[in-house]
């Protein structure tokens, strides 16, 4: 899973690259991310996040009880209400696009709301797409198949890809028709998602019936559990999306895009490493429970913990140390600016100092949906966006658009002390002694590989003074690659139990593909 999403996220940062190229951080490109933030945050709430807490539970439960066939029909009356669902809230949104994109960014001159209303009119059909994909997805995974699901979205993003390479430039000198071919390649990238799926799934045996009943148990399940899903599920977008974007629409033209690109920084590592163990873990997690196995449960979460740590910890304190190279190497072509280059690199380091605390949010969040605890990560959550509120206020005057950024790694802590309190209130000791342990342990560790990193780069950066797209690269990936061996060394000396796991992990796995 993390090879392939690795592979997808790689291909996101490709992406962004000619984004950034095409339309630079002005009114063309902030009005883009507004209209394209809409539709991922209701796929985020609606789909990959509440669908799947609410969908994985009652699946393995059907399986469990009644086999593969119970569970198949399951799917196929949830793919069928979602058809009606997912058509009535592209209809309401068609006809309140402006009212929505005017509570979203309330500092958008007439211009960009009239542009972002037509780009979200085009984009919003995305959420169907992938509220089907997510689906598909979580019976793929239940079943113990991880690779397809993980590369649909690398499938996705060489779509928009071959859009920002080949058509828009045919639309040269015509910055609204290129971001409306840009549009339509999203979209279309949505849609393969969901059908690079079909052919895995429907040689397991799935087909699919058209067949409505809001009366079947699995979904009156899935609906008691689907409300609170969205809204502990969607803490991360409403800070994200509503928060940090209505806030800094405020701030001047190019802000929205700075917060999306650092955001976007970010979310590859959480994509690489924390997605993955979450939704790897979430499946076994949810099974334990339905057969009644605590004990697992427990050890599956507490595992996934501190592999998260071993992982993510690192990632952060990399990304910290490399956050003006990576964005120089990644975002500064075309129409991005030194002074947008900075500006992200500054908003990357504090979203980056959550970065660990989000992964973990991802791995304690549906756990209490596969306990039927839906009411915690609700309260959590409402706690975390009103921090995240009132810090983004406090702060916004002395540190200006870095005070957006900041207040959500605040708030992102807060709710994960909340989940994880609350669930060793729900489940007993979650092994917090070895998890504090491994925490400590890698912090050293991760600590020692970010100096490394960090003077290796400036070093190269003084030898190499010439900005060419060759130095760029030799002071970004010759650290990287330094990185790794002098981590896991550190971490074979201090005795991490996790650098084992996951060095004989990938190894097992090699060894098995030969």
């Amino acid at each position: 899973m993390t090879l392939a999403t690795g592979l997808s996220r790689i291909l996101g940062l490709i992406r962004d690259q000619l984004n950034a190229a095409l339309f630079g951080t002005g009114l063309i490109s902030d009005a883009f991310y507004v209209a394209y933030r809409i539709p991922n945050m209701f796929r985020d709430l609606l789909a990959e996040g509440a669908l799947s807490s609410a969908f994985v539970p009652a699946f393995m439960d059907y399986i469990n009880k009644g086999g593969r066939e119970e569970g198949y029909r399951l799917a196929n009356v949830v793919i069928s209400v979602l058809c009606i669902l997912f058509s009535v809230l592209i209809i309401l949104v068609y006809l309140f696009t402006p009212f929505l994109i005017k509570v979203i960014a309330p500092g958008f001159l007439m211009e960009g709301v009239r542009l972002a209303v037509l780009l979200t009119r085009i984009l919003f059909p995305f959420i169907a797409f992938m509220g089907f994909a997510t689906v598909i997805m979580g019976m793929l995974n239940s079943e113990g198949h991880f690779t397809v699901p993980a590369l649909a979205p690398a499938a996705g993003n060489i779509v928009m890809i071959i859009t920002g390479w080949q058509l828009c430039p045919l639309f040269s000198g015509k910055p609204e028709a290129q971001v409306l071919v840009w549009s339509y390649g999203a979209l279309f990238s949505g849609l393969l998602q969901l059908l690079i799926q079909l052919p895995v799934i429907y040689k397991k045996g799935f087909k699919f019936k058209f067949k409505v009943n809001f009366k079947e148990p699995g979904i009156r399940q899935m609906a008691r559990m689907m409300a609170p899903a969205i809204f502990s599920n969607s803490v991360g977008q409403i800070n994200v999306v509503f928060v940090n974007t209505f806030l800094a629409s405020l701030l001047g033209a190019g802000v929205i895009s700075y917060i999306y690109y650092g955001f976007r920084l970010m979310q590859l590592p959480i994509g690489l490493f924390g997605v993955a163990i979450a939704t790897a873990s979430f499946p076994m997690f949810a099974s334990f429970i339905s057969q009644g196995k605590t004990k697992d449960a427990v050890e599956t979460i507490s595992t996934s913990t501190r592999l998260s740590l071993f992982i993510t910890l690192p990632a952060t304190l990399g990304l910290v140390a490399l956050s003006y190279r990576v964005t120089d190497l990644l975002f500064r072509h075309g129409n991005f600016t030194e002074e947008a280059t900075r500006a992200t690199s500054e908003i990357t380091i504090y979203y980056a100092l959550g970065l660990s605390l989000l992964s973990l949010n991802k791995i304690f969040t549906p756990a209490f949906f596969a306990l039927k605890k839906s009411a915690i990560p609700v309260f959590s959550g409402i706690a975390a966006i009103v921090i995240n509120i009132f810090f983004s206020i406090m702060l916004m005057e002395s540190m200006g658009y870095a005070a957006l950024p900041l207040a959500n790694t605040i708030s992102t802590l807060l709710n994960f002390l909340l989940l994880f309190y609350f669930l060793r209130k729900v489940m007993g000791p979650l092994g917090g002694k070895s998890i504090i342990k491994t925490f400590f342990k890698v912090l050293l560790a991760s600590s020692l590989m970010a100096l490394v990193v960090r003077g290796s780069s400036e070093g190269l950066a003084v030898l190499f003074p010439e900005i060419t797209l060759s130095q760029r690269l030799l002071t970004v990936f010759l650290p990287i690659a330094l990185a790794l061996p002098v981590y896991l060394g550190l971490a074979r000396l201090l005795k991490i139990e996790e650098a084992r796991m996951f060095t004989e992990a990938v190894f097992k796995k090699f060894k098995r593909g030969k």
